[in-house]
């Protein structure tokens, strides 16, 4: 962009950040149409990532991949909708609708997420209050934007708690990150849905296509940060 290389329905962009929408505009790079992969059908994937598998779909290391995973995923162009850490597992989306990557993964777009996390240690109500109310942590200056955290579930003899964070903000990363720093060591932790598309018991490494009707909610489901 900054080179002077894109063309966007005739008119140069010299602006970092200018949203397009790739199903409609005339792209050109370096005088060439950018369009939308050449494919007969659209496809959208749910997998259910293992802890170890690279969110990609090709290492030059040789490390296994989520493309190792779905038959096909390279000859169908399947793209992953946001990324995912190794060490991370749970709900990822892979498209070859690529124009709606961008709408499903910038900030600008409200999208919730949910994740289900394992800490070791028994949460007191006045840390989960101060993390739904986005207040500081008691007796820390630690806070989150604030968001939506259940105890779903403690395990009183392995000190254990389950909790379920729901955020629109937030990453796992950032969850595990912000556990660690008040003393809440992370066991395991993963993502269980994206908007609407939930898991729905799909084992580890498992993948199913989504219905018309999950891609439809999907889709309606996206709208602009005010």
């Amino acid at each position: 962009i900054l080179d002077g290389r894109v063309i966007v329905n005739g008119a140069l962009i010299t602006e970092l950040g200018k949203k397009v929408d790739i199903r409609k505009d005339r792209i050109q790079v370096n005088g060439r149409l950018v369009g939308l992969p050449d494919v007969k059908e659209v496809h959208w994937i749910v997998i259910n990532k293992p802890k170890g598998v690279l969110a990609i779909l090709k290492d030059e290391k040789g490390r296994q991949t989520i493309a190792d995973l779905i038959p096909k995923a390279n000859s169908l162009r399947l793209v992953p909708v946001g990324g995912m850490d190794r060490d991370h597992s749970g709900l990822m989306l892979l498209t070859n609708d690529v124009g709606w990557i961008h709408p499903l993964t910038h900030p600008s777009y409200e999208f919730s997420r949910q994740y289900e996390v394992i800490v070791r240690g028994l949460i007191s109500q006045e840390v989960l209050a101060a993390l739904n109310s986005g207040q500081p942590i008691p007796r820390t200056e630690i806070s989150l934007p604030q968001c939506s955290v259940v105890l779903k579930d403690v395990d009183q003899r392995n000190q254990l708690s389950l909790l379920v964070f729901q955020s629109e903000k937030l990453s796992m990363s950032k969850i595990e990150e912000l556990l660690e720093s008040i003393h809440l060591p992370v066991e395991s932790s993963k993502s269980v849905s994206f908007g609407p598309v939930k898991l729905r018991g799909l084992k580890k490494g498992d993948w199913r296509e989504l219905t018309s009707v999950e891609i439809d909610k999907l889709k309606k489901s996206c709208k602009l940060s005010p």
